[in-house]
């Protein structure tokens, strides 16, 4: 018997594949505080971090944490030789929020200062829970060092402008208001943006502006380790997500820069300057850095007219062709494939291979991630353990798949079995390369190595399309579960799903016996996932506690939702501090429902609207006044019910209300002790019934709701906005 076969050799490349795409897709090295000056340190820019973030206190607009971070970064902006001003604006967003934001804007002249100039971008607010230093405390220090090493370095052709925004996390308010109304926003062509999901991770360029080719060849030629594709924009663009980039690539040509790993850290008090990884403020720094001086002394500061396909090789180089091609070469594909399967003039069974593995092999990871949601092994989508549950998908997934791959090769032949594969991938390019062509590169690229090599020997066009095909898909895995967690459980089972199709052509009968084997192992795994702790004080459960009171009394939530997704069953150890019951219902008009008691009165006025005038035409209800909450609360917000379409403006300016089931948002928030004038518009004449909320960040002292609080566990976390107290009150005018 050979002791390497091409099937054993196959594997054995798989393995040194796999070992690459760990290594290659690791941050960098971070450069030590005495690198040389015109570069970018990682060591040094961790100190921006600190002094931004250091402290744990919330960035968020109009605090006192937001104002310590922020003029800390216009010093140091300051110091290494920028011109740097402030920028004050109410912005209204179409998130349904207007919020004053306090902009920090920095420009260092270029050697040609009438030519458009560069925008770096990112943002130093946080959300309430956490202090943000990776999101967006990372973006943040990797600008400030990377304009500090500008300035340091060779006068740039283009003026440099560096804008480190306020009040993202309430609906990219500060980019709004630059682009809006800066004088300096009507001078720039080319941006880099820097954002976060997570604590670590590499720097992943993931999104461009539209007719990016241009964008994505220099790229090429200044990223020292670029991780990109295409696939990352197509799948971005079509999502509800947004960045400051939304805003500013409205103005100009350029690229967004993030990290996803560790989300379990994002938006709660762990994203902090301990768990901020170095290596990822290097990487973005790095990026930041080289993408600046390509814009800055080259001559891409405008839109082109022509997308790209690519994608980075390891991180070494990025390959790249006109998004145009990429049918053209998925059509090539399946004719080199195409013409050795009729030269062969073998057609059997085996043709029907790379579906039936698809089929087999997806059906067999929906039903493990049936099983393993009915045990409630993963109840959010990311966990503290996920290994197990992501082994038995996979494992689930190709046992299944080799499973029907060796039943169809009894009666089939091995070159066959080769025709169906590589078919199969190259008619997937065609169905992709039309659909979402930034993606068509995973499939076409292995596919045309298939079909190049079809007429070598029956081991080398076999072995060296597989290998292909694992350098591109092992790199989508690498980020796959940070992005995604198990929101859509069985898609995990996707790329080893598809690096198994490659192995049919080699299999041997024993593969008979493999595929029960990764079943049986695929069941332990689910098993095991179940039995496994979901959290942990590294990893844990968001759970914020939420006290809201109106006229009819006062009710404590224990609330485990965050966005769209629930982070499993609320805790029973504050279920309990709460006397809970098991009835649910929703603490805000927009949130999901979630368990709740009573709560007894706490002692505080419910915010004011003052009506300064009220006219009904018939046909309008138009209201002047003014808003202001009683007790001092940072936030106020208006939900009008959805029977009457609403206008409104916040100090003369027309203000967003965003849908939410039964109504519509409008959230505003104030200086402390300010007052805002506000315009309401309502179709219809008649009355006009809305609800008024004011928030506070924290709970009363000595309260029950505090007492909920306190029974937070170490593996038991607040998110996003934490834990609040609402008061709220229903208006007719």
């Amino acid at each position: 018997m050979a002791i390497l076969t091409p099937l054993r050799l196959t594997l054995a490349l798989f393995a040194l594949a796999a070992a690459l795409v760990a290594w290659r897709y690791s941050p960098p090295a971070s450069a030590a505080a005495d690198a040389p000056a015109d570069r970018f340190s990682a060591a040094r820019a961790r100190e921006v971090q600190s002094a931004l973030a250091g402290d744990g206190a919330t960035r968020w607009a109009g605090t006192e944490g937001n104002r310590r971070g922020r003029e800390a970064m216009a010093a140091a902006l300051e110091k290494s030789g920028w011109k740097v001003a402030t920028q004050r604006e109410r912005s209204c967003t179409r998130y349904g929020v207007c919020v004053p934001v306090v902009n920090v804007v920095a420009e260092l002249e270029g050697k040609e200062p009438a030519l458009p100039g560069v925008l770096v971008s990112a943002h130093h607010d946080s959300v309430l829970a956490g202090p943000g230093a990776s999101d967006d405390g990372v973006g943040t220090a990797a600008v400030v060092e990377a304009a500090r090493a500008i300035a340091a370095g060779p006068r740039p052709r283009r003026n440099v402008v560096v804008l480190l925004s306020d009040g993202e996390e309430l609906g990219l308010a500060g980019a709004e208001a630059f682009v809006r109304a800066h004088p300096l926003a009507e001078k720039v062509r080319a941006t880099v943006n820097v954002d976060a999901r997570g604590s670590g991770g590499p720097s992943q360029m993931f999104e461009t502006s539209r007719g990016n080719a241009a964008i994505v060849s220099l790229m090429a030629e200044h990223l020292e380790r670029p991780v990109t594709t295409s696939l990352f924009y197509e799948v971005y663009r079509r999502m509800p997500n947004d960045t400051d980039f939304s805003v500013t690539k409205t103005i100009a040509a350029g690229v967004n820069f993030a990290n996803t790993a560790r989300v379990e850290h994002y938006h709660t008090p762990l994203d902090d300057v301990a768990h901020a990884d170095l290596g990822t403020l290097q990487h973005h720094g790095d990026h930041v850095l080289a993408m600046t001086r390509a814009f800055a002394n080259g001559d891409v500061a405008a839109r082109g007219d022509d997308d790209a396909v690519w994608f980075d090789v390891l991180a070494l180089a990025i390959v790249r062709w006109p998004e145009g091609w990429s049918l053209l070469l998925a059509l090539l594909s399946v004719a080199f494939v195409l013409r050795h399967t009729i030269r062969a003039r073998i057609f059997d069974r085996g043709l029907a291979v790379f579906p039936a593995m698809l089929a087999f092999g997806g059906s067999a990871a929906t039903a493990l991630d049936a099983v393993m949601s009915g045990l409630k092994a993963y109840p959010s989508p990311w966990i503290a353990q996920p290994w197990a549950a992501i082994a038995a998908i996979e494992l689930g997934a190709i046992g299944a798949g080799l499973f029907v791959a060796r039943w169809l090769a009894d009666k089939a032949s091995p070159r066959t079995l080769w025709s169906g594969v590589w078919l199969g991938w190259a008619l997937l390019g065609c169905v992709v390369a039309k659909v979402a062509p930034g993606g068509s590169y995973l499939f076409v690229v292995p596919a045309l190595a298939a079909g190049v090599l079809g007429s070598a020997p029956f081991g080398v066009a076999c072995v060296a399309p597989a290998v292909v095909a694992a350098v591109l898909v092992l790199a989508l895995r690498v980020g796959l579960y940070d992005a995604l967690g198990f929101t859509v459980a069985p898609l995990l089972a996707l790329p080893p799903l598809l690096l198994a199709t490659t192995l049919a052509p080699l299999l041997p009968a024993t593969t008979k016996r493999a595929a029960p084997a990764l079943g049986a192992l695929a069941v332990a795994g689910a098993l095991v996932a179940a039995l496994l702790p979901k959290y942990s004080a590294e990893h844990p459960q968001r759970v914020n506690v939420e006290l809201r009171q109106d006229e009819g009394g006062a009710r404590v939530f224990v609330d485990t939702g965050w966005g769209a997704a629930l982070w499993g069953p609320p805790p029973a150890a504050m279920l309990a501090a709460a006397n809970a019951t098991g009835a649910t219902a929703q603490a805000l008009p927009w949130m999901r429902a979630a368990p709740y008691a009573d709560h007894p009165r706490v002692e505080a006025a419910p915010p004011v609207f003052e009506v300064a005038s009220a006219v009904d035409d018939g046909g309008h209800h138009r209201i002047k006044g003014r808003v202001r909450s009683a007790r001092g609360a940072p936030l106020v917000a208006f939900f009008f019910p959805k029977e009457r379409h609403v206008e409104v403006k916040v100090d003369g300016r027309y203000a967003y209300t965003r849908a939410f089931g039964t109504g519509s948002l409008l959230a505003v928030v104030l200086a402390e002790g300010e007052s805002v004038a506000v315009e309401l518009d309502v179709s219809g004449s008649g009355a006009v019934a809305f609800e008024l909320f004011d928030r506070t960040a924290g709970l009363p002292a000595g309260s029950k709701a505090e007492a909920v609080a306190r029974a937070r566990q170490p593996a038991q976390t607040p998110s996003q906005d934490g834990d609040v107290t609402v008061l709220s009150t229903k208006l007719t005018l």
